[in-house]
């Protein structure tokens, strides 16, 4: 007996599965199990396996780095920390600084702030964002960018000749935290 011509070919039932299963199917049928698993592994498992072992080897490099470096890896909430601590490290120095250079130019001041907020960037030397990013060369961008040292040079010329010391570290704390880590 003959089957009818018009029903369709159903390809071994594998036509309903999703394409990889499908194909895993037909090498399996064509080639065994055997075959199947190892193309499988060369193929698929290898490359994966190898980029995840690429992954792990990488981030216990850097994480060797950072103690053979002596760096600490912080979080947002710690380095935001760590600009107030920055900002009450610089104050005392930047204001008995301007004290005693009262009649100084105002090019002179702003350098010689620059310099100390500079300097005082290696306090928070050896700590890394866990983004990578190194905290000291952020205090760095902004000093540069916000140009903090300008505007207490300004003022101290412009404003502070008669203020007292304490007088003037509020005034340079107040400059200080709202302009120097204000997005």
């Amino acid at each position: 007996m003959t089957e009818p011509q018009n029903q369709p070919q159903t390809g071994g039932g594998t036509d309903k599965l999703p394409q990889p299963w499908a194909i895993a199917v037909q090498l399996i049928g064509t080639f065994g199990l055997a075959v199947f698993l190892v193309v499988y592994y060369v193929l698929v498992m290898q490359p994966k396996e190898a980029a995840r072992y690429d992954e792990l080897k990488a981030s216990v490099d850097n994480l060797a780095s950072l103690v053979e470096n002596q760096q600490a890896l912080i979080g947002r909430d710690q380095e935001s920390g760590l600009e107030q601590l920055f900002i009450l490290g610089v104050v005392h120095d930047i204001a008995d600084y301007i004290g005693r250079e009262r009649q100084s130019k105002e090019e002179d001041l702003k350098r010689e702030i620059e310099n100390i907020l500079y300097n005082r960037t290696r306090l928070v030397t050896g700590y890394k964002r866990k983004d990578g990013r190194i905290v000291s060369e952020r205090f760095s961008n902004r000093i540069r960018e916000s140009g903090v040292a300008a505007v207490l040079a300004h003022h101290a010329v412009q404003e502070w000749k008669a203020k007292e010391k304490g007088e003037i570290e509020t005034e340079c704390l107040r400059i200080l935290s709202d302009d120097l880590f204000k997005k």
